[in-house]
């Protein structure tokens, strides 16, 4: 699967490209959310995994942009602000997003949550 991972935390977005990775998926990772707009207007990706709190357009905006114009077919937000009923949350998945991860999460979670969104081949 062709995966975006926009994370401002330079080590985590590396972390999780080569976790990603090992599990044969091919991914393309930002920094900001600027950054993962323009990844995705060039790049079809099947997933994009986007922490909502990130400089330059935050990780909501990037959401509404690549749902308002079909860039990506799935998106998962990431967060560290949960708990339950948080306004980011909410807000990531009334903009389209498919699910959230709270940080920190496990490598078996996210591939988990990676694994929901498998294309099925026939």
């Amino acid at each position: 699967m062709k995966i975006l991972v926009a994370e401002d935390d330079k080590t985590l977005c590396e972390l999780l490209g080569d976790v990603l990775a090992s599990a044969g998926h091919d991914v393309i990772m930002v920094n900001d959310g600027q950054n993962g707009v323009e990844m995705c207007q060039k790049v079809q990706f099947d997933l994009a995994i986007v922490d909502i709190y990130m400089p330059r357009k935050d990780g909501l905006e990037m959401i509404q942009h690549i749902k308002r114009n079909a860039l990506c077919k799935h998106i998962i937000a990431m967060t560290g602000m949960t708990h339950v009923g948080s306004w980011p949350v909410q807000a990531a998945m009334a903009l389209g997003a498919d699910a959230v991860l709270e940080k920190p999460f496990s490598f078996d979670d996210l591939l988990a949550a990676v694994g929901q969104y498998r294309p099925v081949l026939h």
